[in-house]
């Protein structure tokens, strides 16, 4: 993955969701999270949340922020993190209780 430069761009979000299906679908694969998409989900993350207003309700939200989430969310992104969720507390819970 090489970002031209660490700014919130279309450019950016492509490059980095590009990467995420990449990552999501080694995992799948693998049964395993790697060290690369923990890396990608943290980059989405700065990107779509901004550090100031984490974890506070009701915060003001920058538009740069509210973009990159959008169009993260136009790519698909919701569904890949629902799926990876849902396989992953699956797998946990196989090998929890049995």
């Amino acid at each position: 993955m090489k970002l031209k430069s660490f700014e919130p761009t279309d450019e950016t979000a492509e490059i980095l969701m590009k990467e995420f299906e990449i990552q999501f679908n080694e995992s799948m694969n693998s049964g395993e999270f790697s060290p690369s998409l923990v890396t990608i989900l943290r980059l989405i993350q700065h990107f779509s949340i901004s550090p100031e207003n984490q974890y506070t309700l009701g915060a003001q939200i920058q538009l740069k922020y509210d973009y990159l989430l959008l169009k993260f969310y136009h790519q698909g992104i919701y569904s890949l993190l629902i799926t990876l969720l849902q396989v992953n507390f699956c797998f946990y819970c196989l090998f929890t209780y049995f």
